[in-house]
């Protein structure tokens, strides 16, 4: 039962056929969904860190800007599965071809068509986003609930750990979104 309640996660595993940048093979989609979006969450939370340390701002949780990023990610579930009943409908035969030369390749090393890699990539969106949201809603807790009377290294050190995983999910959604838009616009209409 609960394999198919995480059944979306297992977009992770899906994985292309190596990419060559001068000459090196690397694995585009890993950059995608793992590096570009672990780099912009350690960067963007250090940052929002060193910012509450040096500068005194407010802490992320605490202030509007938490409120709108938490409102923005309530309408992203809607979008995605909208997308994905789309994609599922849409009379495209190009979506259900195969290119053996540039196809997704899912975790039983299997070839994917266009339609099942879009439907998998927007169901994981999608379960990503609610995921979030209830994330959201637990820190907002947690932050209105504590009395801070002090801020020490501990503070900002859970203060960061919290942060890391909110923006590794956001950029991840940002850099998903992006690559599926390109798939959605661009890709599956060439000849």
């Amino acid at each position: 039962m609960i394999h198919l309640i995480l059944r979306p996660l297992d977009y992770i595993q899906i994985t292309w056929q190596a990419q060559k940048s001068n000459g090196v093979n690397y694995n585009a989609k890993k950059w995608i969904d793992i590096y570009l979006p672990a780099i912009v969450a350690i960067i963007v939370s250090i940052f929002m860190v060193l910012l509450h340390i040096f500068n005194d701002f407010q802490i992320f949780f605490k202030g509007d800007a938490f409120s709108l990023l938490t409102s923005f990610l309530q309408t992203l579930p809607g979008f995605y599965i909208a997308a994905l009943a789309a994609i599922v409908s849409f009379n495209n035969p190009k979506l259900d071809e195969i290119d053996f030369d540039d196809c997704p390749i899912d975790c039983n090393e299997y070839n994917m068509t266009f339609r099942r890699f879009l439907t998998n990539t927007f169901a994981y969106l999608a379960w990503i986003s609610i995921f979030i949201i209830l994330y959201c809603l637990v820190i907002k807790y947690i932050f209105e609930s504590i009395q801070i009377n002090f801020i020490d290294l501990y503070f900002h050190l859970v203060y960061g750990l919290l942060l890391i995983p909110l923006m590794f999910f956001v950029s991840q959604l940002f850099s998903i979104t992006a690559m599926s838009l390109f798939y959605l616009g661009d890709r599956i209409h060439r000849p």
